[in-house]
């Protein structure tokens, strides 16, 4: 299992805005990649399937950090990678 923690840096956390944004995204990678993505905000361990109601359910502030989670070990990095690298130059660049 593969995993990468991550600040969400907009000033308004994960509102429905964004979280739509990302569970678009997601679902494109999990589809090109053909593999399940999972999110949880940390101290939790227990990740969740990527969607709306998941993330908008982890109530992520500003400034508080989400992990991103894939049970592939070989594409998996490749496809957290690139929802990581969309976050930071999609939604943490407005911050």
């Amino acid at each position: 299992m593969i995993s990468r923690e991550i600040i969400i840096k907009d000033p308004n956390g994960l509102h429905t805005r964004i979280a739509a944004m990302l569970v678009n995204k997601a679902s494109q990678i999990m589809h090109k990649y053909k593999l399940t993505l999972y999110i949880c905000k940390p101290p939790f361990k227990d990740p969740l399937g990527f969607s709306m109601l998941a993330l908008l359910s982890l109530r992520v502030g500003p400034n508080e950090s989400i992990v991103i989670t894939c049970k592939d070990d070989d594409k998996g990095k490749i496809a957290i990678d690139e929802l990581c690298e969309y976050i930071e130059n999609n939604i943490n660049i407005s911050s």
